[in-house]
């Protein structure tokens, strides 16, 4: 019987725990779960006791694990939040291994930062911190792990327990009216802080993407109601007046708890690169991935892999909405046995554990 710490900050990094968490609970380990507020409500909800604490310094991350006893770590990533990799390094000094479990294909730069998101500026230098062991998706978000200097033998592809859990747990329903769930995401907010912002970086940003599928909605006199479903960080007060034409479509802002009856509800998923497409995705849902103006490849893992076809232009997004199927994957494409793979590895390190 050991004490296992559980840490994240991030609702992706939350998502990715919840099964792992509820197996763990199956043994005779003793699991301390913690997070900061989202977090809580998040792993609250799906009726896992949290504690919420805040790691803003080394020192608070060496404070959890002494006054828990921790013998592991086991945390989400995040891009904002340094919680987790405080919590990496706190372990390290403390002689306790830490396990962190990756919840999407893009900005792997950015979780494994020491200065977050700050390290999209060039004026900032690139100083990495990792845990002892990573759980990737699939060997192609390997080899961009190795390139940051993860060790091979630090790194194990298991898949997706997220989206594994959801494609046995959820169930999908038939959409009863014409709705599109657009799936934002903060990245105007994310990248404020430097020059020419998200549009710099990626050559698009929430705002600019909205204004597509508005305009399309518009010009095309289409027959949907556009449903905004803000990412549970961002603030939509000023970036709604930026957005035109929207009193000529029928729209509103989501204001549903629960994202899978948003996205039962809905019969198009729009987004760019949000983990709630590829939760549609698991539901067998119709989703398209657009990133007009995009700057190089896609940041959508399946778009950016040829599982499926991406939008990257007005004309494409016109077309799409015709030949729907044509942009469509298969789910199961997206997870292997995660749950499993990383129990099994976890199960190994906590039976070589002293107590």
């Amino acid at each position: 019987m050991k004490n296992i710490l559980i840490y994240a900050e991030e609702p992706g990094g939350v998502n990715v725990l919840i099964p792992i968490v509820k197996e763990l609970n199956k043994t005779e380990n003793i699991l301390k779960v913690y997070g900061n507020k989202i977090a809580k409500l998040i792993f609250e909800k799906n009726n896992i006791e949290c504690n919420r604490i805040n790691i803003n310094s080394k020192e608070d991350a060496k404070e959890a694990i002494i006054v828990n006893k921790a013998k592991i770590i086991i945390t989400g990533t995040s891009g904002v939040g340094n919680g987790e990799r405080l919590l990496w390094m706190a372990g390290k000094e403390c002689f306790i291994r830490s396990y962190a479990i990756v919840d999407q294909w893009m900005n792997l730069e950015i979780r494994f930062s020491k200065n977050g998101v700050n390290i999209k500026d060039k004026k900032e230098k690139k100083e990495f911190v990792f845990p002892n062991t990573i759980f990737l998706m699939d060997d192609k978000l390997k080899d961009e792990a190795i390139k940051l200097g993860i060790k091979s033998e630090n790194i194990k592809v298991v898949g997706h327990p997220y989206l594994e859990w959801i494609s046995k747990t959820k169930k999908s329903i038939k959409p009863k009216k014409n709705e599109i769930l657009f799936a934002s995401e903060k990245l105007s907010e994310d990248f404020i802080e430097i020059e020419k912002g998200a549009i710099g970086i990626y050559g698009y940003d929430e705002i600019s993407i909205l204004q597509n599928i508005v305009n399309l909605l518009k010009d095309r006199s289409l027959n949907y109601t556009l449903v905004i479903r803000k990412h549970p960080r961002e603030c939509w007060d000023s970036k709604i007046r930026k957005i035109k034409n929207l009193d000529k479509i029928n729209w509103r802002f989501d204001n549903e708890i629960d994202v899978f009856k948003s996205i039962n509800r809905a019969s198009i998923i729009i987004g760019m690169s949000s983990m709630l497409l590829l939760e549609a995705i698991a539901l067998n849902k119709k989703v398209l991935s657009v990133e007009i103006g995009a700057k190089g490849s896609s940041n959508f893992m399946p778009v950016k892999y040829n599982l499926m076809k991406g939008i990257f232009s007005k004309e494409e997004l016109e077309d799409a909405f015709i030949n729907l199927d044509k942009y469509q994957m298969n789910n199961k494409l997206l997870y292997k046995g995660s749950i499993n793979k990383i129990i099994n590895e976890l199960e190994v390190e906590i039976n070589e554990i002293s107590d």
